[in-house]
């Protein structure tokens, strides 16, 4: 969960540091969940991949907002950033599930 002060003010510095925690925590696949009005593109551009979506995830001001569910295997993360010197995926370089 990203603290609200920090939402919006995403940096990739912040990115590869919270990689490399993934990393000493033993894991190999991140989980997410993100508003369908929130930051699910920039999570794609990351690596993320949908892999549902829960058209009454939440509720705001009596309006339903549809929920993405994604994941990204951090091997893939880091192979993509060693091979391109980038974090962001482009649409010609999807992350490969």
């Amino acid at each position: 969960m990203i603290e609200p002060a920090h939402r919006g003010k995403f940096l990739l510095d912040g990115w590869e540091r919270a990689l490399a925690k993934v990393r000493d925590m033993g894991c190999e696949l991140i989980a997410i969940d993100v508003r369908d009005d929130g930051p699910h593109e920039l999570w794609r551009r990351l690596g993320f991949q949908s892999y549902g979506l829960l058209p009454d995830y939440a509720r705001v001001a009596g309006r339903s907002i549809s929920g993405h569910y994604m994941c990204a295997r951090l091997d893939e993360i880091i192979e993509h950033h060693e091979r391109t010197g980038s974090w962001l995926f482009t649409d010609e370089q999807p992350a490969a599930h």
